[in-house]
């Protein structure tokens, strides 16, 4: 499945996803992380099952100061994806997503000590 076509297949339930530099690219608040991730994973057409990486952007000055980036990968289809998601400088936490993917763990622990991002219930 090509980038475009991917993004056509997400739309159907993201619709503010969108194609950057050949990546398909979604935002969502960080309540909606959980969910999204949950969807991506168990929908046969996307089938996203591994969790790359975890990692952070810090922006300061600039609201919200903290991008997490979650690459997901379809060991199946062989696509990928990027879920990206705002948090304000006072207040960077945001749901661990362990229990979906278990790779998170190390992923979470460093963004915490990088950023001092809260991973919570990790």
């Amino acid at each position: 499945m090509s980038p475009e076509e991917l993004l056509e297949t997400v739309r159907a339930e993201l619709p503010h996803a969108l194609l950057a530099r050949g990546e398909v690219v979604v935002v969502v608040p960080r309540e909606e992380l959980p969910p999204t991730l949950e969807r991506l994973r168990s929908r046969p057409d996307t089938a996203f099952d591994l969790l790359a990486q975890v990692t952070a952007t810090d922006w300061p000055g600039r609201e919200p100061r903290f991008w997490l980036s979650y690459d997901l990968y379809s060991t199946t289809h062989r696509h990928r994806l990027r879920v990206k998601v705002g948090l304000p400088e006072e207040d960077p936490r945001v749901p661990s997503v362990v229990g979906l993917y278990p790779t998170a763990d190390w992923h979470e622990r460093e963004t915490y000590d990088l950023f001092g991002i809260v991973f919570e219930g990790h």
